[in-house]
Formats: C-alpha cells, structure tokens, sequence
C-alpha cells in the first residue's frame, strides 16, 4: 500500500490528467454550427411572396413520399442558390427542428424581389 504522501501525489496527478483531457477535448470540438442569417419582414405582402413561390414548388414535388426529401425538392425549387447556401452543408435530419427555415425564407425574398 502507498504512503499517505504517495497517495496523495498520485490524486493530484490525476486530477491534472483529467482537467488536460478535458481542456484538449474542449479546444479540439467543433466551433459552434453558422449559417448566413436573413431576416424577412413581418408585413403580409412580403410573407405572401415567399408563400406563393414555395406553393408554386409543392406540386412538383409532391410524388416525394420522404417528408424530407419532399422538402429538399420544394426548396431547392424555390431557390436554389439559397438552398446551397442554407442547407447544403448540413442537411436537414429527421427530427431535427429546422431553426434555419426562417432564414431561407428571408433568402427567398432577396431573390424574388
């Protein structure tokens, strides 16, 4: 069995280890996920602009049974370039909850106004 004093420089050198581990796994994670932000306004007409031409893509689309996929299409339908912009990096996954949306929509207007 360790002395005391051995025992006790052997707690310490580990609890170094394992604050250094968990510095290194911190400044090695990911940096936190961006996409470029756009902001629609609230008024009714700019909204109805958006609406129309994401509508105009859903019949298109519609023979897409995978509600993401089906998405995917309308999307890329409406806007392309704003798709690849928004999404394409970093797709969308089931059941992920798309905080980006409002930001396609506000790309969307950019481009049709």
């Amino acid at each position: 069995m360790a002395a005391p004093n051995n025992q006790y420089t052997l707690y310490k050198l580990l609890i170094f280890v394992l604050i250094l581990a968990l510095v290194v796994d911190f400044c090695h994670s990911q940096p936190p996920f961006s996409y470029p932000r756009y902001s629609l306004k609230s008024k009714q007409k700019y909204q109805r602009k958006v609406n129309d031409r994401i509508n105009e893509c859903r019949p298109g689309c519609s023979h897409i049974s995978d509600y993401l996929e089906r998405e995917k299409c309308v999307r890329i339908c409406a806007s392309k370039e704003c798709y690849n912009e928004i999404y394409a990096s970093d797709e969308l996954e089931e059941d992920e909850i798309d905080v980006r949306y409002n930001s396609f929509r506000g790309c969307v207007y950019t481009k049709i106004k």
